[in-house]
């Protein structure tokens, strides 16, 4: 993931920024437990978006304390865990194990191919209880990676083995609620990848990583812009119009900020980008 799935904070009241907050710490102490306080470095709001999203769907019971860690020594603050944390925390480290051999092979920081080489261990573990989910990531990252070293230039096809790869994560039970969750996952992927790329333009024309969208700029540089905020709208409107066929209920409103408000946060103007304002709209909501 690239950080990008996040919430508007200044959106957020101040009970849902503890809400949102206690879902964080709760899987970062999961991450602590299966991987220790070096596991709770990939720690990613991308990651915790879905937590939110299965604790509301399916609405397990909570366990809810009260307690500190080691980077909040001096207050109590509230952590929740459930019946998903353990599938999250593993997600969260099979994704970020991939994403720091990523930023290796870019950016050559020792530091986190040090890093993936100690999260291997819990890599191969997860495999075994999750093969589902480890093979969906393993198959397509060697597609993405395939595509970059023959320099693909059409973005449709690393974003789209992104999008596969979050959709099966994404869809945690076979049930009928599977495909919106999957079209979900699918279009995010996308929509990160995609966002990624354009925010990296500049420095990649410079490093000379690989980047699909150069060829794409260089080939219409006028409509180049419009090309990127047409694409990215098409994608997170399928993901809305998914999200609303869910009958979710509990933390909806941090859910909405987050694909409504947050994830267009690159892009934003006065508060809100024009393109989530307009789905948010499309949708029949009013925000406060």
């Amino acid at each position: 993931m690239f950080g990008y799935v996040i919430a508007d904070r200044q959106q957020l009241s101040d009970e849902e920024k503890e809400e949102y907050r206690s879902y964080y710490c709760g899987l970062c102490r999961q991450l602590q437990r299966m991987a220790g306080l070096k596991g709770s470095m990939v720690l990613s709001y991308d990651v915790n978006f879905l937590y939110v999203l299965l604790s509301g769907l399916y609405e397990p019971k909570n366990t809810i304390i009260m307690d500190k860690c080691s980077v909040h020594p001096f207050r109590k603050h509230r952590i929740v865990t459930n019946e998903f944390t353990d599938y999250v925390a593993s997600m969260n480290i099979l994704l970020g194990y991939y994403s720091l051999l990523y930023d290796y092979r870019d950016e050559h920081d020792h530091k986190k191919k040090s890093l993936a080489a100690y999260l291997q261990r819990y890599v191969d573990e997860i495999a075994q209880k999750y093969p589902k989910q480890y093979d969906a990531c393993a198959r397509n990252i060697e597609c993405i990676t395939k595509a970059e070293q023959r320099h693909e230039e059409n973005i449709d096809i690393p974003a789209g083995k992104t999008g596969q790869m979050l959709a099966d994560i994404f869809a945690v039970r076979e049930d009928s609620w599977q495909k919106d969750l999957e079209n979900m996952g699918y279009y995010i992927g996308k929509f990160v990848y995609v966002l990624d790329a354009y925010l990296n333009i500049g420095k990649d024309r410079k490093s000379g990583n690989y980047n699909p969208l150069i060829a794409k700029q260089d080939s219409d540089p006028k409509g180049f812009e419009d090309y990127i905020q047409m694409s990215l709208t098409s994608m997170m409107s399928e993901t809305t119009r998914s999200f609303e066929m869910l009958p979710i209920e509990k933390d909806d409103s941090i859910l909405r900020n987050v694909i409504y408000d947050g994830i267009w946060s690159s892009f934003r103007n006065d508060g809100v980008t024009r393109e989530g304002l307009k789905l948010y709209e499309h949708a029949g909501l009013k925000r406060a």
